[in-house]
């Protein structure tokens, strides 16, 4: 994914995001327009005539037939408000009876459904439901209200809203036979019951929300009476759902659910919480290949999954390089090379399909390839691993020999000792008889790894086994899970604090496993299987966008302490897969622990991450950031906000040398959506197509900046330091920017100019520290000059400067140091054969800029080209003689003679000039093909940047 795919600002892009724009409004307007049919058909009473403008946020008609809608959307739903389009009903129970009918009936299990909800201040919220209910027998009861958790699938004694599982804020419910209807602000706090549902018939009942205030409140209504009183929040409470309910009943009959409507009026309040955010020391390295995948060693008898036929996959897992792909997990001891002891046979086919997969991806994919321990001889090991070596090639990372071995321990009669003894007869089959072991790997051959315990096994397992195994094993690894699933605090509130915060496990596991492996294990430590809940995940929350910024804190924070890379389990339909790919078909879903993967990816190489100083008002809420040093003393940071209600302004002092920063973003319209979700603003299509890439370029002062990170958001910086950096305008035209000097495709491309468009410039028009691009046309005869101020966009300038003669050359420059560039244009003066500099100090809106310099410098032939040599702001000219390669600079804007005079180059190649070392004074430099071999000093010499970057026939800029 790094610099592969960027963003482009075209019109194009630009019209499609207004098409959604208006699509969006229309579907709010056709919403509010049922909401206003509803109103006149007296559905909804008087109190909610003053809503009659309000927004709908979800709509359920239930008027469908007998469709189960769990994990459906529901059929009217908007990003508005806390709402989201991306999100589905959840049933709390796990019972086969438990389900809501699109016709408005539940199943006769005691059960609550559930749609993701986060209010937002500055809103007055009305949940509206209408319900058909026949004669309530003791026991029985139905439920509505806004809850505080989505809760995980489980088995529940107490589905109502005032349960411990759901805990309800608002939430009302109609009880037993009396027919009493009963409001709870809270779960454990009525303000009042009443008698207005006295017999079976039809009501419509009224929750309303208002957060307008700093105190929010809550209040019922049945058939516009008010229940009780209206309640004001001590403390506001945490929502993150609405739902209905009902308790256990022989049949559904009678009680019908006619519609329910979650709707808003109001025009929201940003609540902005800020921090300062630092960083200090050099940290751990970062691996290139931190970032991994894993998948059941059964995964690769699926007849169409590792295939190169699958190319949807193949797209998909190529937006990741380097990258690792783990085969092992449970089923490495039910499958057997061959079939040996009645296992699942993994055969040579299966294996030449694998390689063949993984030959197709990157050459930075590699794979950690695991073979059966519970039902294996050495002869049968060594024959799997000669094999798969064989196939892999250069490929093939690693070997391990079985999974969890403390399984072995409590369920197969091993101990540790006759664990060991098996494990080294298994690993001297394979180091004895397959060529290529590497121990300490030197970035060559094969290694073995560890023995692939669970969490919570260092001291039985990890580190007895990292000493036993010392100079054998290369890498250490261990498994780790944020929870077991199935558990009623399973929440993706607890899950989001649980890395940074609440739990330590991770960081104890790290630094363990990171401290048992050094001096044993020459490459250090890995998890090499991870999820948000173990047991494949829970549906809503491992597969929802949350569970994409918890697995960004488990990747820094392991990173930050050391670990040498995490790989997300998953295939086929686990909720925590970071790809749902079925029983091995094509791609169904990219799930949020991709898009975590991905943002992992785009992390410069050659970094290493430090912990974050956070200080001010974002220290106290759900916000972590990490930083990324860089040997140049440059800081890159991650900054993770996961509150859904808060905008954290963080200021983040990066160091002297960052310039300015390019922002990668991770985001969607909801916590708990289960798409919609963007990195680098496009989202992943399922055969691999991504649109995205650094969103913008911001610059810093004096290495530090303030950047506001929305809720649910998690920012990227990546660090551009002072001086110049490279630019090439393809057609199109396409403008790509390189942060550094070094080979490489762009790091951020955008669209500024039309097709037909051949002469481009770049300069800081505005004076603001930063260049911007500009085109030059031939309009009748004149020179116009369009220059732009942001990144794409349209013109900021307008304006005309200077007749077209034939061989003009434009060229930009700060003229008289007052910080802004401005035009200039160099000709040959026919009589004389000198070339004359003709410059204004000028920008206009529009109009025609007058000359403020004319002169002449240099001979017909030569290529004239415009720096500040001396370094005093200044930018003047200079001319790099014809059929030769001697640079003639001069200091001042006039004529006479060259202040600098020396050799450089072949006289070959295109001669290019910028401040290449950050220290104020530019520079010569040569482009060769694409081949950029610039000096820091304007003096003869071998060159002493030397990379690739563009293509020939490109235009050849700078810009910083």
């Amino acid at each position: 994914m790094k610099k592969s795919n960027i963003y482009t600002n075209t019109i194009l892009g630009r019209a499609a995001r207004h098409a959604a724009r208006l699509a969006l409004t229309r579907g709010i307007h056709r919403a509010v327009t049922a909401m206003r049919c509803l109103l006149l058909a007296g559905m909804i009473p008087g109190f909610c005539c003053s809503m009659a403008k309000a927004q709908i946020i979800y709509s359920n008609p239930f008027n469908g037939g007998t469709v189960n809608m769990n994990r459906q959307t529901p059929p009217m739903s908007t990003n508005y408000a806390g709402g989201a389009q991306c999100v589905w009903w959840t049933s709390e129970s796990n019972s086969a009876t438990a389900y809501l009918l699109a016709n408005g009936t539940i199943g006769t299990s005691r059960t609550t459904f559930l749609l993701p909800f986060t209010p937002l201040p500055g809103y007055v919220y009305t949940l509206t439901a209408s319900v058909t209910v026949p004669t309530m027998t003791a026991g029985k009861w139905i439920t509505m209200g806004f809850a505080q958790y989505i809760p995980p699938i489980n088995t529940c004694v107490d589905p109502r809203f005032g349960s411990t599982e759901i805990n309800g804020n608002p939430w009302t419910y109609l009880t037993e036979g009396s027919g009493g209807d009963f409001f709870f602000p809270t779960r454990g706090t009525s303000t009042g019951n009443a008698q207005l549902m006295p017999s079976p018939g039809t009501y419509t009942v009224q929750l309303v929300l208002n957060t307008t205030g700093s105190s929010w409140t809550a209040a019922e209504y049945v058939d516009g009476a008010q229940v009780g009183s209206t309640y004001t929040y001590s403390s506001n409470p945490l929502i993150t759902g609405i739902g209905v309910g009902q308790t256990t009943l022989s049949s559904s009959a009678g009680i019908q659910w006619n519609y329910l409507t979650l709707s808003a009026t109001g025009s929201g309040s940003v609540n902005t919480v800020s921090g300062n955010v630092s960083f200090s020391g050099t940290g751990k390295a970062l691996n290139p290949a931190f970032g991994g995948l894993s998948y059941d060693k059964a995964a690769m008898t699926a007849t169409n999954r590792f295939t190169t036929n699958n190319l949807s996959l193949l797209g998909v897992f190529s937006l990741l390089n380097p990258c690792i792909l783990r085969l092992g997990g449970g089923t490495v001891d039910t499958t057997g090379w061959n079939g040996i002891s009645n296992t699942i046979p993994i055969t040579a086919s299966e294996v030449d399909q694998l390689a063949g997969f993984v030959k197709a991806l990157p050459p930075g994919w590699q794979v950690i390839y695991g073979i059966n321990f519970l039902h294996n001889t050495p002869d049968n090991c060594e024959a799997e691993a000669v094999y798969a070596a064989n196939a892999l090639g250069s490929r093939l990372y690693g070997f391990e020999i079985g999974n969890e071995p403390e399984f072995y321990i409590s369920g197969d009669g091993y101990t540790y000792n006759s664990f060991l003894s098996q494990w080294r007869l298994l690993a001297a089959a394979i180091t004895n008889h397959v060529a290529g072991w590497a121990v300490t790997n030197g970035g060559n051959g094969w290694i073995l790894d560890g023995a692939d315990a669970g969490q919570g096994q260092l001291a039985a397992l990890t580190d007895p086994f990292a000493g036993n195994e010392s100079g054998v094993v290369s890498l250490l690894t261990q498994h780790y899970y944020g929870a077991s699933s199935g558990l009623s605090s399973d929440t993706m509130q607890t899950m989001l604090k649980s890395e940074v915060t609440s739990d330590p496990t991770l960081m104890s596991l790290t630094t363990n496993i990171v401290g048992a492996a050094n001096g044993r294990q020459s490459l250090g430590a890995r998890i090499t299987e991870s999820g948000s809940y173990s047991g494949g995940g829970i549906v809503g929350i491992s597969d929802a966008y949350g569970s994409g910024l918890w697995a960004l804190d488990e990747m820094f924070t392991a990173a930050q302490y050391g670990c040498q890379g995490v790989n997300f389990h998953g295939g086929g339909f686990s909720p925590y897969s970071p790809v749902v790919d079925g029983n091995g078909g094509g791609v169904i879903e990219v799930e949020p622990g991709f898009y975590a993967l991905g943002m992992m990816d785009m992390v410069p190489a050659g970094g290493s991450v430090v912990p974050a100083s956070i200080s001010g008002g974002a220290a106290s809420i759900d916000f972590s950031a990490y930083g990324v040093y860089y040997s140049t003393a440059d800081y890159g940071a991650v900054l993770n906000n996961k509150e859904v209600n808060d905008t954290v302004s963080a200021t983040v002092t990066l160091g002297t040398n960052v310039a300015s920063v390019g922002l990668f973003q991770m985001t969607a319209p909801q916590l708990f959506c289960t798409n919609q979700f963007t990195i680098g603003g496009a989202s992943i299509a399922t055969n691999g197509a991504w649109s995205g890439g650094v969103q913008s370029i911001i610059k810093t002062s004096n290495g530090q900046l303030t950047i506001s990170v929305p809720p649910i958001t998690a920012d990227l910086l990546i660090p551009v330091s002072v001086g110049t950096k490279p630019a090439a305008v393809t057609a199109g035209p396409d403008w790509n920017l390189e942060f550094t000097l070094a080979t490489g495709p762009a790091d951020f491309i955008y669209h500024y100019g039309s097709s037909n468009d051949t002469h481009f410039v770049m300069g800081d028009w505005d004076g603001n520290g930063t260049m911007t691009p500009g085109v030059v046309r031939d309009t009748g005869g004149q020179w116009e000059w369009l220059l732009g101020n942001s990144d794409g966009g349209g013109a900021a300038y307008d304006f005309f400067f200077g007749d077209v003669e034939p061989g003009d050359v434009l060229v930009v420059g700060d003229w008289d140091g007052d910080g802004k560039w401005t035009p200039g244009i160099v000709r040959t003066n026919n009589t004389g054969g000198a070339l004359i500099w003709l410059m204004t100090n000028t920008n206009l809106v529009s109009g025609s800029a007058g000359t403020n310099y004319d002169f002449q410098y240099g001979d017909a032939g030569d290529t004239p080209l415009v720096g500040d040599w001396d370094g005093n702001g200044t930018f003047t000219p200079g001319a790099v003689k014809a059929g030769s390669n001697t640079w003639d600079l001069r200091n001042e804007n006039s004529g006479g003679d060259a202040d600098i005079s020396f050799a450089y180059g072949n006289g070959t190649g295109i001669p290019i000039v910028g401040d290449w070392d950050g220290n104020g004074t530019w520079t010569c430099g040569i482009i060769e093909g694409n081949t950029w071999e610039l000096r820091n000093s304007n003096t003869s010499g071998n060159a002493q940047i030397v990379f690739g970057y563009g293509s020939p026939g490109d235009t050849f800029l700078v810009w910083k």
